[in-house]
Formats: C-alpha cells, sequence, structure tokens
C-alpha cells in the first residue's frame, strides 16, 4: 500500500493546490510531484454519489474532453454500461478494502470506446471531508484489441478443431459404407467364379448366360461407384481444376440429354429441354455436365415409363436458378434429410430396380459449390422430386467471383 499511499497524499496536495498557494503554504517539492503526476498518469477523483469532481489534462485528454467538465460529468458518462454495473457491484468491496483494481471500458466524448486499468482508492477530500474516490487510471486499450483478436483466433480455432473433428467422424463413416458397397460386387465376382470352377459341366448355357448378365451389372455399378469416388476424392483433396468459362446452359442440358439416351428410350421417358437458347452460365463445363448428367439420370430412374422429366431455368439478378423436375415416386422426408451427406448411405433401388452408387449426389454437391452454386432438394413421396440449382450468370457473374475473391484474400 505505500504507492497508493503516496499516490492519495500528491493527489490531495493536487487538489487543494489553489487554496494553499494563496495561504503561501505549499512546499515546492509537493508542487513538484503534482505536476509530475498530472504528466505522468491519468487522475481522477468520484465521489460517492457518482459525480466526477476532478479529472488532471491527461485524463480529460484520453476522453476528449475540455478542461472545465469536472465536477459536470458523472461516472455514467464516461463508462459504458457493463462496466458501470460493474463498478456499481464492485464500490462495496472498494468501502471495505480500502483499494481496488478494474478493467472498465470508457465511452469517450464522440462515443469512442477506450480500456482503462482502474486503481480505486479511498480518501477524504481536503476541503469538506467527504469520502470519495481516488482513481489511477493506465491505458489499457491496445492490450485488450490484442487479447481480442486472440479470442477470436482461439475461438476460430476451437470451431476449425471441431469441423475438422465432424468431418473426420464423417469420411469414416463414409469409408465404412463405401467399403460394404464394393465388397457386394466383389464377393458376387467371387461367388461366380467358385461355380465355374465347381461347377462347369453341370451348369447350362441360360445358366451362365444368366449369371453373367447379373455380374455384368455388378461390376457396371462398382466401375460407376469407382469413378465418382475417384471425381469425388479429387475435389475434396483441392487436386481439380476448374476453368470457368460462359457457355449456354441448353447446350450443357443438351449434351447431357445425349449421352442418357439409351436409358431415357428404354423406359420410354421424354425429357424436356424448356430453357431459353440465349440463358448463359459461368461455370467449370466438366464439372457442371457431371452434376446435370447425374441429375437427369437420377430423374429417369425414380420416373415411370412414359413419363416426363422436365429441365427449366430463369435468370434471377446475378444468378440462374434451374430446375430438374421429374413426376415420378418421389421419396420421404427421412431420405431427402440424408442426400448431400457422406456419412449416410442413401441409394434407393429406381422404378425399375435400378442400382445407384450412392455417390452421384455428394459428388453434385461438392460440384456445384466448386461452381460458386447451391443445391436444394424438394419431394413430395407419389409426385415426385425437384433438384434446384443457383449458378452465377455470366452476365453478372464477375461480381461474385470478385467477392469470393475478397473473401478469400480477407481469409
Amino acid at each position: 500500500m505505500p504507492i497508493l499511499s503516496s499516490c492519495t497524499f500528491i493527489l490531495g496536495a493536487v487538489l487543494s493546490k489553489s487554496k494553499l498557494r494563496e495561504q503561501d503554504k505549499l512546499p515546492v517539492s509537493v508542487e513538484a510531484c503534482a505536476k509530475a503526476l498530472d504528466t505522468a498518469m491519468m487522475v481522477m477523483t468520484v465521489n460517492e454519489s457518482g459525480k466526477i469532481t476532478y479529472m488532471n489534462k491527461l485524463m480529460l485528454n484520453f476522453l476528449g474532453y475540455e478542461k472545465g467538465k469536472s465536477g459536470v460529468l458523472q461516472i455514467d458518462d464516461v463508462l459504458d454500461a457493463v462496466s458501470v454495473n460493474y463498478f456499481k457491484q464492485e464500490v462495496q468491496l472498494l468501502k471495505e478494502e480500502g483499494a481496488i483494481n478494474l478493467e472498465l471500458c470508457f465511452r469517450g466524448s464522440q462515443q469512442q470506446n477506450m480500456w482503462g486499468m482502474c486503481t480505486f482508492t479511498k480518501s477524504r477530500n481536503t476541503q469538506t471531508n467527504a469520502l470519495e474516490y481516488i482513481v489511477l487510471v493506465v491505458d489499457i486499450s491496445h492490450r485488450k484489441k490484442i487479447e481480442h483478436v486472440f479470442r477470436q483466433q482461439h475461438c476460430d480455432l476451437l470451431s476449425q478443431k471441431q469441423e475438422l473433428l465432424n468431418s473426420n467422424k464423417a469420411k469414416d463413416k463414409f469409408l465404412s459404407i463405401l467399403a460394404h458397397d464394393i465388397k457386394g460386387p466383389l464377393n458376387g465376382l467371387q461367388g461366380f467364379t467358385t461355380l465355374l470352377v465347381s461347377y462347369i459341366e453341370q451348369l447350362s448355357k441360360e445358366d451362365i448366360h444368366e449369371m453373367a448378365y447379373e455380374l455384368r451389372g455388378s461390376l457396371d455399378n462398382l466401375y460407376k461407384l469407382l469413378e465418382n469416388l475417384l471425381e469425388w476424392s479429387r475435389a475434396q483433396n483441392g487436386r481439380m481444376e476448374l476453368h470457368f468459362e460462359e457457355v449456354s446452359l441448353k447446350v450443357l442440358v443438351d449434351q447431357s440429354k445425349a449421352l442418357l439416351i439409351n436409358l431415357s428410350e428404354g423406359k420410354q421417358i421424354t425429357i424436356k429441354n424448356l430453357i431459353d437458347e440465349h440463358l448463359m452460365v459461368m461455370v467449370d463445363v466438366n464439372a457442371m455436365a457431371t452434376v446435370l448428367r447425374n441429375l437427369l439420370s437420377n430423374a429417369l430412374k425414380f420416373s415411370n415409363r412414359e413419363e416426363v422429366v422436365e429441365v427449366s431455368a430463369v435468370e434471377e439478378q446475378d444468378t440462374v436458378l434451374i430446375a430438374v423436375k421429374d413426376y415420378g415416386i418421389g421419396m420421404p422426408s427421412v431420405i431427402k434429410d440424408k442426400l448431400f451427406r457422406a456419412d449416410e448411405k442413401v441409394s434407393t433401388p429406381g422404378t425399375e430396380q435400378e442400382r445407384g452408387t450412392g455417390l452421384g449426389l455428394l459428388l453434385c454437391k461438392e460440384f456445384v459449390e466448386k461452381n460458386n452454386g447451391t443445391i436444394w432438394v424438394d419431394s413430395v413421396e407419389g409426385e415426385g422430386t425437384t433438384f434446384w440449382l443457383r449458378l452465377p450468370s455470366a452476365r453478372n457473374s464477375h461480381k461474385i467471383f470478385q467477392q469470393k475473391h475478397k473473401k478469400e484474400t480477407n481469409l
């Protein structure tokens, strides 16, 4: 307490300086100490009612006030609401202990916030003998800014850690599902070869043909699974190079439609491309071709024979909203909520028991997002499904890419 006692003594001298001068009783040494304190430390005094009875020049400058504000301001005027409440709670402790240290947020004359480490000491006014609190203030605004940055970075790291843990869990589950999907066709191949080796003489051509037909379907599905897995893995690991260019959306859909002609004709399903030929998007052609092919294949898979699949689009401000709609069997909400999750297995047989890889929609989501777009689905069981895509319009795509570049730069 010797430092605080000395400060109390010096400040008492400062406050009574004018009166003592009149009587020519102020010692030179005390005068020098008072001036030193006035230029070395921010000081103010507060009475029991919260009125600020004195502020030295440094304190006035800190708050941005002109000389003469002492005796006019209340403590509520110079502290933010949280610090005011904190001070009022701690003032009782001050009465008991005589001195406390508080970190308080000050509100300046221009409503700017500054932080101060405040040492409150009980004292008696030299003129009125009333109880008051001497406050020595050290500016810690810079330190608080650094602490805020560190706290934000710490929160970001914790958030990233949790996201990484969740991602690893999802990928672990995904790999488990994937291993099961790969194991099925391989078991079929193993069983088929075992039958051939053991019973080739007893099997008829029809039996062998039927088994081979089933096996080919399994191996085709396995090949598609591995192909999708390779593309998805490349996208996940950032090894996929995208080349954005302005392209006709109608042409992209027509190209995907042509690749699925056998599937659509096999089920006598008509794919209607209702997109305006002048509607342009800014995308990576290969990635979006994969997305459209998967969505159209999915629509054909879950449509009944002789139904229609429609692809339409409309330009909305800086984006193009695309709909791939079928009138097939639809899906329940429990399936819809799992479609774009790597940790959930979703592979439902089509209307004619067509099988999927379970990776197609994950791949669509990954590619759409890498093309600065979004994807979602609406479906009613028994009525059909609509997949929605929102992609950058070629006309305004430069704005979206500039915003994305600015965001990545800030990170």
